[in-house]
């Protein structure tokens, strides 16, 4: 969900005094390149002292609830909704008296196709280090624009 929010960021950010973060998994802030790229485009570790340092600073942060989950389960054929147990996300945003805007894509899941190869070892190295590691083949429509 990020990478299709990306753009919209951009041009939030360019186009208006906010500023606009997004909070992702601290494991993607280990690779050099994607470091970058995710800096660039406002991208920040998804860690309380992160997040709540920005909501201080008067940030708008953006966080998908389902991460991790939400990209090792998607069904294109069915659309879901994964919200973890760990909320912690509200209780910053109570304690900065920010709003939260809840927000959700519709057909994003329909964009690619998901395998349940590997699903088991998937699942593991998701719970083990909050990655997601979808298996996805681009859809027709992704490719030709319809």
């Amino acid at each position: 969900m990020v990478s299709l929010s990306l753009p919209f960021l951009v041009l939030l950010k360019s186009t208006s005094q906010l500023h606009v973060n997004f909070a992702a998994a601290s494991v993607l802030f280990w690779v050099p390149v994607l470091r970058e790229y995710l800096l660039l485009f406002g991208g920040r570790e998804a860690n309380r002292s992160t997040v709540k340092r920005l909501l201080a600073a008067g940030h708008i942060v953006a966080v998908c609830p389902g991460g991790v989950w939400e990209q090792v389960h998607t069904d294109r054929f069915e659309e879901k909704v994964f919200v973890q147990r760990n909320k912690g996300f509200l209780r910053l945003a109570l304690e900065a008296s920010v709003p939260v805007m809840p927000m959700y894509g519709f057909g994003e899941n329909q964009l690619y196709s998901t395998s349940l190869a590997h699903l088991s070892w998937r699942q593991h190295i998701a719970k083990k280090y909050r990655v997601g590691l979808p298996w996805i083949v681009p859809s027709r429509r992704l490719a030709w624009g319809f």
